[in-house]
């Protein structure tokens, strides 16, 4: 990967084309920064990055981005008074936000220097899209690689896959912020605020599509909230897979942030510990496989799916999934 120089020189003010919802909660201080320089160095500078501070009694961050906010003038800083949880934090974000599109960068992940150019190049040239994402190389934290994403590209195929699992990886997107504003931004989900939104989306027949270049490091990690979140993560995909469900029977749904919450919480107790070893087997898994060893991968895997029916329910709906994958392909070879 790149290494930056500390701060780049001030530019002149601009009236930014992209703005950027760059959310700080408990990453590393090295991991922020990481993140901050790789936007700062891109080819396309008519930009600006909003980087939004969600715990607000950390305060070894501010410093840091004050450094940056002094000394360049794509930075906006804000610290919310509160954790708001980063549904909030990034509608916060987004209400200062004077971009053309707004695009997303997690805190922990790296943008290579093309991808804000690459991505306003795409979207320019295809003003029917309203959202779209690209692919990435997957990195641990000691930014080794450890895969690559394949993620569907053509705006029928994503559709199909979407009803079962998020066919855009959140910290790539850029949309229109006309089409931000119509759909209120993200709902107030403790998970799966992005899968929400893109289905939200698909109920307006917004085409949406992915780029096939690889465009951000998107760091995997085997331990902290990968695996603590799981379970949230899990039920809220299932929650938001019912409300589209709902929405295309009836024509709206009945979102309830507090009956999420309250799944969860049930959840948490009858299977929060299943779910904890089921995320682990597949974290393992996944290491297993970029070693080199399909067979041990296999075991994890299984086991995994063994330990919890949430898991279980995770497996299935990607199995699905790849299933439409390959017979859409079939169908497209084999047109007639």
């Amino acid at each position: 990967m790149w290494r930056f120089p500390t701060f780049v020189p001030k530019t002149k003010p601009l009236t930014p084309q992209i703005s950027v919802l760059l959310p700080v909660y408990n990453e590393p201080l090295s991991w922020i920064a990481c993140a901050i320089d790789s936007m700062l160095h891109q080819i396309f500078q008519s930009m600006e990055l909003i980087v939004i501070q969600d715990e607000p009694f950390r305060k070894d961050i501010e410093p840091l981005i004050r450094q940056y906010e002094q000394q360049n003038y794509h930075i906006r800083f804000i610290i919310n008074s509160s954790n708001m949880g980063l549904a909030q934090t990034l509608n916060e974000g987004a209400g200062y936000a004077r971009g053309k599109y707004i695009a997303r960068m997690d805190a922990d992940d790296i943008s290579f220097p093309h991808r804000l150019m690459r991505q306003f190049q795409f979207m320019e040239q295809n003003p029917d899209i309203g959202l779209s994402g690209c692919q990435v190389v997957k990195i641990d934290e000691n930014e080794s690689i450890v895969g690559h994403s394949n993620s569907p590209l053509e705006c029928g195929l994503l559709y199909k896959m979407a009803r079962f699992v998020n066919v855009v990886t959140h910290p790539t997107i850029i949309m229109r912020k006309t089409l931000f504003e119509k759909l209120s931004g993200y709902r107030n989900l403790p998970g799966g605020e992005d899968y929400d939104l893109l289905l939200r989306i698909i109920d307006l027949g917004v085409p949406i599509a992915n780029l096939p270049d690889f465009l951000l490091q998107y760091r995997v990690r085997s331990t902290g909230e990968t695996v603590a979140r799981s379970c949230t993560q899990k039920l809220c995909f299932k929650y938001v897979q019912r409300l589209y469900l709902e929405r295309r029977q009836t024509g709206f749904d009945r979102f309830d942030a507090s009956d999420i919450r309250a799944q969860i919480a049930r959840a948490q107790i009858k299977y929060g510990r299943r779910q904890d070893k089921a995320q682990a087997g597949l974290v393992s898994a996944r290491q297993a496989r970029a070693a080199g060893n399909p067979v041990g991968a296999s075991l994890h895997l299984i086991s995994s799916f063994c330990v919890s029916p949430i898991q279980r329910a995770y497996y299935w709906d990607w199995f699905r999934a790849e299933a439409i994958r390959k017979w859409y392909g079939i169908r497209l070879s084999n047109p007639g």
